[in-house]
């Protein structure tokens, strides 16, 4: 008997560390698949502007191409370590919780945040009052913030920068008002240290289940 619980416990601590090793490469291709994403709406808004100037469309444009060519090399790369998973036993949701489990200490690890802290911040819900559920677009992708692990100053000073870009007083280029409100929308979101910490964890979530579906495949 204790031999077998031995075992399991062997087996377990062995499926964390193979879990573990996959998902440093997942994060890495999701959060180069973000930054194309990011990249790609940035280039559609500029396309509707007419004001846009050519120069920052070819920057822009050579900007997606070498991000696009890094998240080939690293979805390659993440390919063979996300085999480990799928050759597992475990129930789906299991290796979701323990891929979830690995998201949440990367990122508080960059936020500087300890564990304890966040799991009391992160009890609670998102409305659809504080953030739309139908958006293709995460908060942080609105304001321009490609690393989620950044300080408040970072989404402060994004936030400035996505507001100039969307207010029609100081870009009568804008046409569309729901920008601005989207952008004051994350912003409000992503200020409130609470509801960022019940975002994120969110996320981790969506983001983990995403990574073992691709493994699975």
């Amino acid at each position: 008997m204790k031999r077998a619980s031995s075992n399991a416990r062997k087996a377990e601590r062995d499926w964390n560390q193979r879990a573990e090793a996959s998902v440093r490469g997942l994060l890495d291709s999701a959060v180069a698949e973000r930054q194309l994403q990011l990249l790609h709406a940035a280039r559609q808004r500029q396309e509707e502007n007419d004001a846009t100037r050519d120069v920052t469309r070819d920057v822009t444009a050579r900007a997606a191409q070498a991000e696009s060519e890094r998240a080939t090399t690293i979805v390659q790369a993440a390919a063979l370590s996300a085999r480990q998973v799928a050759r597992d036993s475990s129930s789906q949701s299991a290796k979701v919780a323990v891929v979830c489990g690995v998201l949440r200490r990367w990122r508080l690890t960059r936020q500087g945040i300890p564990l304890e802290s966040a799991l009391a911040s992160e009890s609670g819900a998102i409305n659809s009052n504080d953030w739309p559920t139908n958006s293709k677009e995460s908060a942080y992708d609105v304001l321009g913030v490609t690393e989620r692990w950044c300080g408040q100053d970072d989404v402060r000073s994004a936030y400035q920068k996505a507001l100039f870009l969307a207010h029609p007083d100081k870009n009568p280029d804008i046409r569309n008002g729901d920008r601005l409100q989207l952008v004051q929308q994350a912003y409000g979101l992503l200020r409130d240290v609470k509801k960022r910490a019940r975002y994120d964890a969110i996320m981790d979530k969506e983001l983990a289940t995403v990574a073992v579906e691709r493994a699975v495949k």
